[in-house]
């Protein structure tokens, strides 16, 4: 419990505080754009579209990829465990690529749905193939993003100092994920774009000759068309929002998680006061 319900809590005050920078970053990559909005029209109404199925899925993959990562990254860096208990960094990184597979397992859906809420008043059917196509786009994304970013901020975290308890953990972890979020969102800004225009769709005008709905015929079509600028798009937007979302997440998390630990053993210790009095009680009776 004391890495389900922080992490949960976490992944909700993180959708409540950065969903309208998301929407925003999500309508500037969409391949109709200048078509939406020309000359930006519009692109600040509804920016709470699709606000409804993310909340839904993101607290349970939320508490499913903190529980598995907090296991994993236990086994990854174990002396015991070879190569890769030897280097921290590699251990982590590999606990939290197995932890982001499994939490995409239920934010695909609700991830489809909610990009095509907020470039459209409407979504498609959510066909199995367009599941399993989302799934790996998020997944190609997701996994380099999580692989850069929690291996820096283990050792942001480890090299920051702060207040005790768990305020200092809150603060050391919000100001570490901060600064590594923000650089794996920059460097990781094309598979995000890649993974946006997959879960969109083509537009109507691309429908005759869409490029592949595959990872490495999307990221092809978008170099050939719109070229480096092209995949770079929204990219100081999401460095921005990834930067305030991680830190607000990771920071409230360990914050939750010291103090919900620290909670657990004031009342465990409390309990066992109440048994010496009564013990004593006994006793002197």
């Amino acid at each position: 419990m004391d890495t389900i319900v922080p992490g949960a809590l976490a992944a909700f005050v993180v959708d409540c505080s950065i969903f309208p920078l998301d929407t925003v970053k999500s309508r500037i990559q969409a391949a109709d754009f200048q078509t939406r909005y020309p000359g930006g029209r519009g692109l600040y109404k509804g920016l709470w579209q699709g606000f409804g199925p993310v909340v839904v899925a993101t607290l349970p993959s939320a508490a499913l990829f903190f529980t598995t990562y907090e296991h994993a990254k236990i086994t990854f860096t174990s002396s015991d465990t070879p190569f890769i208990g030897q280097a921290k960094a590699v251990g982590h990184a590999a606990a939290s690529a197995v932890a982001e597979m499994a939490a995409c397992l239920i934010l695909t859906p609700a991830e489809t749905i909610k990009q095509q809420r907020q470039s459209t008043s409407v979504f498609e059917d959510l066909k199995f193939r367009s599941l399993r196509q989302g799934y790996w786009a998020l997944v190609s994304r997701n996994l380099p993003f999580t692989a850069m970013q929690f291996p820096l901020y283990e050792y942001f975290r480890q090299h920051l100092t702060g207040p005790p308890n768990y305020l200092k953990a809150g603060l050391v972890s919000g100001a570490s994920a901060a600064s590594a979020g923000a650089i794996s969102a920059l460097v990781t800004t094309p598979l995000d774009l890649v993974k946006t225009r997959i879960m969109l769709g083509p537009t109507k005008g691309e429908m005759q000759n869409a490029p592949s709905q595959t990872i490495a015929g999307v990221g092809r079509d978008i170099w050939q068309r719109e070229g480096l600028r092209g995949l770079m798009k929204g990219g100081t937007l999401r460095s921005v929002w990834t930067a305030l979302g991680a830190g607000i997440y990771l920071g409230s998390y360990e914050a939750g998680r010291e103090w919900w630990g620290n909670s657990g053993k004031e009342q465990a210790q409390q309990a066992i006061e109440e048994v010496k009095e009564k013990v004593e009680e006994v006793q002197t009776s």
